[in-house]
């Protein structure tokens, strides 16, 4: 297998990318003729052909005109966060880094449920350690699926039961600790 040393790409590459195009056409719109005339047309043909084959028929809107399962990606509506928990000052000295950050939490590629266990474990060994300002990082997510999805999350997190009557406050980190993409979260003092 020789690679061509300018664009990197092998003889084979080359070979299978020829014999592909080869086989494109362009998309002629003929007046009259309505997309969705053209799509069930193409599904019939489709199911006729599948059914020869006895293989199990998708819906025409799975299927790309290659035959493969179709990717579409959808943004989500971009939610606003949640108010900040409410608080004597502590978010406003949190947002002016009045104190050090004691412990950081990264959650990027975890899942939600993993990153929601997480973040339990991380707020007990907090609060066991005596440590009382955290920066968790969520990541900032996707602008396509309308931002991270554990950036949405977490303040809903932190207002359950089992956090709330730890955390005091919470809001989203300044730009040199990760900006939309984390939290500062100040923890209650414990209680002897």
């Amino acid at each position: 297998m020789k690679k061509d040393r300018k664009s990197g790409t092998s003889d084979e590459d080359r070979a299978l990318w020829q014999h592909v195009t080869r086989s494109v056409r362009a998309y002629e719109k003929r007046r009259g003729d309505t997309a969705e005339k053209r799509r069930t047309a193409a599904d019939d043909k489709t199911a006729k052909a599948d059914a020869k084959k006895n293989v199990a028929v998708k819906k025409p809107s799975d299927i790309t005109p290659a035959g493969k399962p179709a990717v579409r990606i959808t943004p989500a509506p971009r939610q606003p966060l949640p108010p900040p928990l409410p608080d004597d000052g502590t978010a406003q000295s949190l947002r002016k880094k009045k104190w050090p950050i004691d412990k950081t939490l990264d959650l990027h590629g975890m899942t939600q449920a993993a990153a929601h266990q997480a973040l339990l474990r991380f707020v007990a060994a907090a609060v066991r350690q005596e440590r009382r300002t955290l920066l968790v990082i969520t990541g900032k997510g996707s602008r396509l699926a309308g931002g991270g999805v554990l950036r949405r999350l977490l303040p809903l997190w932190l207002e359950e039961p089992p956090l709330r009557a730890k955390v005091l406050a919470c809001t989203p980190a300044r730009p040199e600790d990760g900006g939309d993409g984390a939290f500062y979260v100040r923890l209650r003092k414990k209680k002897d």
